[in-house]
């Protein structure tokens, strides 16, 4: 997909507005007409994007659709240009205390956490808040209003996978340290689904838990505590992307378009509690610096020797996967973009960023 103008009149950034339009062109959104949809953790990657699909659908397809933007802050600039739109309306509030939501509700979709371990460790008791209290406030919340829910779960809710395994299915109970500085985001996500399975059974709310892979894409910028925006901020600014060790250890990443669109197949139409939501490219951090450095060109990477210790949290796996097979046995086949388009088009927009000269 080229990277350019497309002319239409969204107000978002061209490249995510194409991301947005390729998603609408996948997916049947029109169960989500005149409906009203709550999105937590808005400021987030993937809750942000959903937003912005349904800001397109809003506009192209006449959907109607409510959307209100919850967030612990005031919505990011990315969304700005929502905040205009009798469609879109936003909410502060923080989900680890009690909070009230006034009007109608059709679709719940709980992105709020700090997926981020840096971000996660800052504040573990929060971390746990997030993926518990404010899950069983939000299932209480559906359960009034006669609304679906949808969780945003984690891959990371498998622990760390033995890699004689090889991908996991949803039927895969886990490997988790309850203890081990991991936990307190793991443990959270899994209890968190353990409500949701209650609620279901015991209250008949609709549910939908999505096991999600690492997404990345249009809107992971200089200000992410991610690999990846520590590699294109180097590129960008330092025309060198240092690494702390060789790199080898794999992961398996899904550009944001592919996984979103993936993501609203389940909330409308999913059939099932749980899905495993992810990317097929298995990368390692290695292959990672050098698509970031050979997108940005002219950029070298290099690796500290003898390489740096690294303050670890916990037994990160050196290769885990999850299998897809259920969500593309239901759905079909999905469309996915190759790793160098999905990180071309990611440096892009950063580079289009107004405080960001390469």
């Amino acid at each position: 997909m080229s990277i350019a103008n497309t002319g239409l009149r969204t107000g978002l950034n061209p490249i995510i507005e194409q991301d947005a339009l390729a998603v609408l062109q996948q997916i049947d959104l029109s169960r989500l007409r005149s409906k009203r949809v709550l999105i937590t953790g808005s400021n987030g990657l993937l809750g942000g994007f959903m937003a912005q699909v349904l800001h397109c659908g809003n506009m192209h397809h006449r959907l109607g659709c409510h959307v209100a933007c919850l967030s612990r802050h005031g919505p990011k600039p990315a969304l700005q240009n929502l905040v205009a739109s009798p469609d879109f309306t936003f909410h502060q509030a923080d989900l680890t205390e009690p909070f009230v939501f006034e009007g109608s509700v059709d679709y719940i979709i709980h992105g709020a956490c700090y997926a981020q371990p840096k971000r996660y460790l800052e504040d573990k008791l929060k971390t746990i808040d997030l993926g518990v209290t404010a899950v069983r406030n939000l299932l209480n919340l559906a359960r009034q209003r006669s609304a679906k829910f949808i969780f945003l779960s984690s891959a990371d809710a498998y622990g760390d996978i033995p890699p004689e395994l090889g991908r996991v299915t949803e039927a895969y109970t886990g490997n988790v340290s309850t203890t081990a500085p991991r936990a307190v985001y793991r443990e959270a996500k899994r209890l968190g689904e353990t409500i949701c399975s209650i609620y279901q059974r015991d209250f008949k709310v609709p549910v939908h838990v999505l096991r999600l892979a690492t997404a990345y894409g249009p809107g992971v910028g200089f200000e992410d505590q991610r690999v990846l925006s520590d590699f294109i901020r180097m590129a960008v600014r330092e025309h060198k992307i240092r690494m702390q060790d060789p790199g080898a250890s794999l992961k398996q990443i899904g550009y944001l378009a592919d996984i979103v669109a993936m993501m609203f197949n389940v909330a409308l139409s999913g059939t099932d509690l749980v899905y495993n939501i992810a990317g097929v490219d298995m990368v390692s951090i290695r292959q990672l610096a050098d698509t970031v450095a050979q997108s940005v060109g002219g950029v070298s990477v290099e690796v500290a020797s003898p390489s740096a210790p690294q303050e670890h949290i916990g037994t990160d796996a050196k290769c885990a996967q999850i299998d897809i097979s259920k969500y593309l046995n239901e759905f079909g086949p999905q469309q996915f973009t190759p790793v160098t388009d999905g990180i071309h088009r990611t440096v892009e927009w950063n580079l289009q960023q107004d405080d960001i000269q390469p």
